[in-house]
């Protein structure tokens, strides 16, 4: 097993840690805490990146893109070189968690780890936490997908199309989305797999009571992928929403990275954040 270290940010961002930059890092769990009343520390899992996955991706951070690491003394470390976490988009921040869109229209943003993710076994879990926002407000939805860190532009390009911007993004695989408005999946409040070359979907749409989570509250998503069965697995919250479902025209490599995006609409708008992201080996 593993050794995970952990590790708690502090409210003030520090200088950037050029070190970090090596290929020496050590998986890392960073803690969640409160840093105010409305603020919550984004944390994530990772892997150990090998030297040719750190050459992959190490390239300069894109317009409208800002990367972030923890240094030495567990910061989150806004960068000035590319750093290990990616957020992309016009309204992106760190505050409540990852803050894919503020609270405003027709906003759009990523949420990308680029160190890569080799799996020890034939499936690979992700997982994290969101936040929506209540009925009346949610925005479009959000999306967890699969990445292939060998795809030329795969941690440079973020403008895909679609109502969650997933399709055709360079790199991208297969995502589980959350749709809260139905244009997404075609059904409003469901849960549904679409694989990224052409938006596809690859699923009989799951209709979910609900995808909001309200104003302050987050919820877990557990997505298990099995890489050689080409089958899939969601929970939300406590409840398994899809079930062995599997899946066609979509191959699934050993080495990921794992991507989540988020968007609102012009009627549905809140900001919508996410935490605790991870990549795991399967346990079973």
């Amino acid at each position: 097993m593993t050794k995970l270290k952990k590790f708690q940010q502090l409210q003030k961002f520090v200088s950037p840690d050029l070190s970090l930059a090596s290929t020496e890092l050590t998986p890392r769990m960073w803690e969640h805490t409160t840093v105010d009343g409305s603020s919550r520390a984004p944390s994530a899992l990772y892997s150990q990146p090998e030297p040719v996955a750190r050459e992959l991706s190490s390239n300069a951070i894109p317009p409208n893109c800002i990367d972030y690491s923890v240094n030495d003394e567990g910061e989150l470390s806004k960068m000035e070189t590319p750093g290990d976490w990616r957020l992309a988009g016009t309204g992106v921040t760190v505050g409540f968690g990852f803050e894919l869109t503020p609270d405003k229209p027709d906003e759009e943003g990523h949420l990308l780890c680029r160190v890569p993710f080799t799996a020890a076994g034939n499936a690979i879990i992700a997982s994290l936490e969101y936040c929506m926002g209540p009925d009346s407000e949610g925005g479009e939805g959000l999306c967890v997908y699969l990445v292939d860190p060998s795809v030329d532009g795969w941690d440079q390009h973020f403008d895909g199309s679609g109502p969650l911007g997933f399709i055709g993004k360079k790199g991208a695989i297969i995502g589980v989305g959350l749709d809260n408005t139905g244009n997404f999946a075609g059904v409003p409040r469901c849960c549904a797999i679409k694989r990224a070359s052409d938006g596809q979907i690859l699923n009989t749409p799951a209709v979910l009571s609900t995808v909001t989570t309200g104003e302050d509250e987050w919820r877990k998503i557990k997505i298990r992928f099995d890489i050689e069965q080409n089958n899939c697995d969601v929970t939300v919250g406590d409840h398994k929403v899809l079930d062995d479902v599997s899946f066609e025209g979509v191959t699934i490599p050993k080495t990921v990275c794992v991507g989540v995006c988020g968007a609102t609409s012009r009627e549905k708008h809140f900001a919508i954040s996410v935490n605790d992201v991870m990549l795991l080996d399967d346990e079973d």
